[in-house]
């Protein structure tokens, strides 16, 4: 894959936010979920190796732009979970609010 601007990254992050926002089968919603917080929490455990230099092995460089994306997957999960009633789905997106919320709050050792 190319690597694209940051307004086109943005862009593409968007979409897919807006289309889980969407989505009305709980197995893609949970499959999909899983995957970002598998994601968030290797993120999480190698920003205590790597410092700020994690950073630089996105297409988008930026941690801001890196946790919005990740914090906008974490309130478009709530909100489906909410609205489809599904206690799994509520658990995952959950659980990966509160890793996005620790990456945030994470100070990366010397």
């Amino acid at each position: 894959m190319t690597e694209s601007s940051p307004e086109e990254w943005r862009s593409r992050k968007t979409a897919y936010v807006e289309s889980l926002r969407k989505k009305t089968e709980v197995g893609p919603l949970r499959v999909s979920c899983a995957d970002k917080l598998h994601n968030a929490r290797a993120i999480l455990a190698d920003y205590e190796t790597e410092g700020e230099r994690l950073w630089q092995r996105f297409n988008v460089k930026s941690k801001s732009e890196q946790l919005w994306y990740y914090e906008e997957l974490a309130d478009a999960f709530t909100e489906r979970s909410e609205a489809l009633g599904d206690a799994g789905l509520r658990r995952l997106a959950r659980q990966l609010a509160v890793t996005v919320s620790a990456i945030r709050r994470h100070q990366p050792g010397p």
